[in-house]
């Protein structure tokens, strides 16, 4: 590292070191070779750098927008199962045999929908999608970095909140699942791990893009239709590929059904 910005935290090093005194990453640190080559420019503006997650629908990396100079997330679409990258480089080809193709074109058609409907929406506390694009035969979304916790850590930290403070950290979550649902979007696994806090303590956002998340966007219509036909939360999402889930992915812990699973919980911080 000598005078460029740290992968691991994209922090700018004005002398070289061996190992990165703000995020600890040693100089020598070998990427996953399922990611992105640290340090590829994407849409000739996001300098991208380590993998923070790498799940089996996507993969979460800390990034470096070049024009506004901020660090932010970039959520790349690469289910693991269906697809690799080309010869070592960045470009994703999809695995030979059977509906590999249908499933990931099916995925990547439903992502970048859903990503642009995202990128729509302006809803107060909602964690915004700042852009969409696609390139190396995927698609990404781009979203602010944020320093804070989930609410899942902060109950882990303090055990306890009173009647007060519950609401003071409710009654947005409320808030934003109303006008989500006003707008036929549906986030069908809200729970601690999924509210972020900023460094204040203000809830800033019900993180969409989260581990074990699945969002559909339909319209009222189409919710009530599929609901008169009694179809299931996971029949509702659309080119879902859960039943290519495999106990052997990357992440383990991962027991969704839906598509947008295993994003980190730790994207929007450090």
């Amino acid at each position: 590292m000598s005078g460029k910005r740290c992968m691991g935290c994209m922090n700018e090093q004005k002398t070289q070191y061996t190992v990165c005194p703000y995020c600890g990453l040693k100089a020598e640190t070998a990427p996953d070779p399922s990611q992105i080559r640290p340090g590829t420019v994407l849409a000739q503006r996001y300098e991208v750098g380590f993998a923070l997650k790498i799940g089996l629908y996507t993969i979460t990396y800390i990034a470096y927008d070049l024009q506004r100079e901020e660090k932010v997330i970039v959520k790349e679409y690469y289910p693991s199962q269906l697809c690799s990258r080309v010869d070592g480089g960045n470009r994703i080809g999809i695995r030979a045999g059977g509906e590999q193709k249908t499933f990931y074109e099916r995925g990547f058609t439903q992502f970048l929908k859903e990503a642009k409907d995202l990128h729509s929406v302006s809803v107060p506390f909602l964690i915004p999608v700042q852009d969409v694009f696609t390139e190396n035969a995927t698609a990404y979304m781009v979203m602010p970095y944020l320093n804070g916790k989930t609410l899942e850590e902060a109950i882990a930290e303090k055990k306890r909140f009173s009647i007060t403070e519950t609401l003071a950290l409710m009654m947005p979550v409320m808030d934003i699942t109303d006008r989500l649902h006003q707008k036929g979007i549906l986030h069908l696994n809200i729970h601690p791990g999924n509210i972020f806090l900023v460094d204040s303590g203000e809830v800033k956002k019900v993180v969409i893009e989260d581990d074990k998340i699945v969002i559909t966007a339909k319209t009222e219509a189409e919710m009530k239709n599929s609901k008169k036909k009694g179809a299931s939360e996971s029949d509702v999402v659309e080119g879902s590929v859960a039943d290519n889930n495999d106990s052997s992915s990357k992440d383990s812990s991962d027991d969704s059904t839906g598509l947008f699973s295993n994003v980190t919980r730790k994207q929007y911080y450090t």
